[in-house]
């Protein structure tokens, strides 16, 4: 795109080809701001083609994240546009049409929110669904620095997701989590640089006085705890903010591979049910590939049982099927009561019986 500055604002310019068709509808939803995420764009015609000429007037660039503050809003204007991006299609605009990239994005101050590119053409290939937007387009949009501080991985791991699955459900629980929940980072780092100053302060009086009193080495002692202290906060600090990001990570993941409730929609699942304590346990899985297993951190489905390894087996879904992948230490997964051979995949059908320790999976395939 070219930028250029003229007497009526600042505006970006991209030229269209020759066999481009202007879609009219689409054109006329975004001059009248209704999906909320597009920037205003007008077509000019000139004897040479025509050009989208889109108003960047009094915008920051979204590759100025410096320039942008408020962490707690940004997060909030994260969340609308993804669930702009939603509404957008439901208005049968075309995703193909919308260009998701930091470098063309920008930052409306006044509105406190987040605008794209929209190009107002007839497609080759339409798409009225988020699945129209890449997954590698959605991926390195949400790496850009602009969210490296706003939102945490799964965040962005479920939201790629989400849209590349056109789960509109999921987007919009994922989106009302990220509006509700506030990052503090400002506070904890305030607070740890007042247990910094504190320490520094009483570290500093006790060598004092040990000099006064004569005694050199404690006071130097102290002095050297004095000069660590703000690696020992810093490193604290940095730990207590992983566990917490695990913790949450852990429970959005587990989002995904969610207990099944009996409620229906037209996504095919794989369904495991088995039994814990009496308890009859039933969990749909949707995704690609999912790893079931002890550890809260290493899988995505998570048995809580001896017999269970940290990271057991693995789902992973084709076609028309889906497959499962033994990586337990002890080859310890049973299909249908043959042991099946490790890291090797072997399709499984409903009604199958799985194996993995004490732990029986009855196999079955469905809609949520």
């Amino acid at each position: 795109m070219d930028i250029r500055k003229g007497p009526y604002g600042k505006f970006a310019a991209m030229k269209l080809e020759d066999d481009t068709l202007l879609h009219e509808y689409a054109a006329e939803i975004i001059r009248d701001g209704i999906p909320g995420c597009f920037l205003p764009v007008y077509v000019n015609e000139y004897r040479n083609g025509r050009e989208l000429s889109f108003d960047i007037s009094d915008l920051i660039p979204l590759t100025r994240a410096d320039l942008i503050k408020g962490t707690n809003q940004k997060r909030k204007a994260a969340a609308d546009l993804f669930l702009s991006l939603t509404s957008s299609c439901n208005m049968l605009l075309d995703t193909s049409n919308i260009i998701l990239s930091d470098k063309y994005a920008y930052w409306d101050p006044k509105e406190q929110r987040i605008l794209l590119p929209y190009k107002p053409i007839v497609s080759k290939t339409p798409s009225v669904h988020t699945s129209g937007l890449k997954r590698q387009e959605t991926e390195s949009f949400l790496k850009s620095n602009f969210f490296s501080d706003i939102l945490t991985l799964e965040e962005k791991d479920t939201l790629t997701f989400a849209m590349s699955e056109d789960n509109e459900d999921m987007i919009k629980n994922t989106c009302t989590r990220i509006r509700n929940t506030d990052i503090h980072k400002d506070k904890k780092s305030l607070s740890d640089t007042c247990k910094t100053l504190i320490l520094s302060i009483i570290s500093a009086l006790c060598a004092l006085f040990s000099v006064i009193k004569g005694d050199i080495p404690i006071a130097l002692a102290f002095f050297l705890f004095s000069a660590t202290i703000p690696f020992i906060i810093n490193f604290a600090g940095h730990g207590r903010t992983r566990s917490e990001e695990e913790k949450e990570g852990s429970s959005l993941r587990r989002s995904i591979f969610f207990e099944d409730s009996g409620s229906g929609n037209d996504i095919d699942c794989l369904i495991l049910t088995y039994y814990i304590d009496n308890e009859r346990i039933r969990r749909a899985i949707y995704t690609d590939r999912a790893t079931l297993g002890s550890d809260r951190f290493l899988s995505d489905i998570i048995i809580d049982d001896s017999s269970i390894e940290a990271l057991h087996l693995e789902i992973i879904k084709s076609t028309d099927s889906y497959m499962v992948r033994d990586l337990s230490i002890n080859d310890n997964v049973m299909l249908d009561g043959h042991r099946i051979e490790k890291d090797r995949p072997y399709e499984i059908r409903d009604g199958q019986r799985l194996l993995c320790g004490n732990i029986e999976f009855t196999i079955s395939r469905g809609l949520r």
